[in-house]
């Protein structure tokens, strides 16, 4: 899909995928589980000097945490409106070894107390190895059928520039808990090229409802 047909989707205001984490930590030995691992990277990145100063201070709460062997990926946001943070964490060593951040007020960022209520973009997991295969759901998460024209995703990186995007421009019916799950992104831009490693907006959008998450491609 050309970026003339999802460019005029960039002014949507979009927000972020909030997920549970599981608590409890075993012994802290390097060999951890995923659950004791994610409650570790948690910690770490909430109470990491270089996140509180990236927010702004304030109370920081996590949104999303994948382990991938000794090291985390913990999405963080401020408490109100403010900024996400994405915190790569060194499970071993048990500290915060990089922070990409994208200051408030910038277009396009995503705003965990926006929350569509409607809508819900989900992929099936949040760090992802150059190449790999995306998958994207969009889904009707309200108790109401809903309907409209057109249902896409947009992939943007943190600076709000449109990388990539697909779309079907046809009228849809929703039941609650119906949606599209047959897009997929290979992870290149419009010239077909494997896109830098980093943090990305994957915006869905269904007639006038929208909402995003976060993936991080290593």
């Amino acid at each position: 899909m050309t970026r003339a047909l999802v460019s005029h989707w960039k002014i949507v205001v979009v927000s972020v995928l909030a997920v549970g984490l599981i608590t409890g930590l075993t012994s802290g030995i390097v060999l951890l589980t995923s659950t004791s691992g994610e409650a570790l990277a948690a910690e770490l990145a909430k109470n990491s000097p270089e996140v509180q100063d990236a927010l702004g201070g304030g109370k920081v709460q996590v949104l999303a945490v994948e382990v991938k062997g000794d090291q985390a990926l913990v999405i963080c946001a401020k408490d109100i409106a403010g900024g996400v943070a994405c915190v790569k964490v060194d499970l071993e060593n048990k500290e915060v070894i990089e922070v990409t951040y994208k200051a408030v007020g910038e277009p396009y960022l995503p705003d965990p107390e926006m929350e569509s209520q409607t809508l819900k973009t989900t992929t099936e997991q949040l760090w992802y190895e150059p190449g790999e295969e995306v998958a994207i759901e969009i889904s009707n998460i309200s108790p109401e059928t809903i309907t409209g024209g057109g249902v896409i995703y947009s992939v943007y990186d943190l600076e709000g520039n449109l990388v990539a995007g697909n779309g079907l421009f046809l009228a849809f019916e929703w039941e609650p808990g119906e949606g599209l799950h047959s897009f997929t992104w290979d992870q290149t831009n419009e010239l077909g090229e494997q896109v830098a490693p980093g943090t990305y907006i994957m915006l869905g959008k269904a007639g006038d409802y929208s909402d995003a998450t976060l993936i991080y491609v290593s």
